[in-house]
C-alpha cells in the first residue's frame, strides 16, 4: 500500500480515497504510520482531483485512524469549496472527523451548520447525534 501511495502520479484520487478507507477499516491502522504518512503525501497531492464524497471519506479515514491531522488544513479547503456536493450522511461524518482529530475549524463548522439546518430532515438518527456529538465535542 505505501508502494501504490508513493506512486501516486499512477493513482487516481478515488483509488487513493478507498485505500484510505480500508486501511482504516482495517483496524490495523496503528501499525501503518508510513502507509499513513505516503497517503496524507499522495492525497494531498491529488486533493483537487476528489470529489465530495472522496474529501468526506478521506476524513473519516484519517480520524479513525489517528494520522495525519496536517491534512485537514487542505481538506478543509477543498471540502467548502464542494460543500454543497456533500449529503446529509457526508455532513455528519465530516463534522465528526474532524471533532475526533481534534481539528476545530471555525469556518468549515460553520458552513456545515448552516447547510444541516436546511437539510434536518435528510438526516438519520445516526446521523444527528454524529453531528451533535460533533459540534459538543468541538465547543
Amino acid at each position: 500500500t505505501a508502494e501504490v501511495a508513493e506512486t501516486s502520479a499512477e493513482v487516481r484520487a478515488r483509488e487513493l480515497a478507498n485505500i484510505a478507507h480500508g486501511a482504516a477499516k482495517s483496524g490495523r491502522a496503528a501499525g501503518l504510520g508510513a502507509v499513513w504518512a505516503a497517503l496524507a503525501d499522495a492525497i494531498e497531492r491529488r486533493i483537487g482531483d476528489c470529489n465530495a464524497q472522496e474529501l468526506a471519506n478521506i476524513a473519516w479515514a484519517f480520524a479513525t485512524a489517528g494520522h495525519a491531522r496536517a491534512l485537514f488544513g487542505p481538506l478543509s479547503s477543498e471540502l467548502l469549496s464542494r460543500l454543497d456536493a456533500l449529503r446529509a450522511k457526508e455532513l455528519a461524518i465530516t463534522a465528526w472527523a474532524y471533532a475526533t482529530a481534534g481539528v476545530v475549524d471555525a469556518p468549515l463548522f460553520d458552513a456545515i451548520a448552516r447547510l444541516a439546518t436546511r437539510r434536518l430532515g435528510d438526516f438519520s438518527c445516526q446521523g444527528l447525534a454524529n453531528l451533535a456529538w460533533a459540534y459538543a465535542s468541538a465547543a
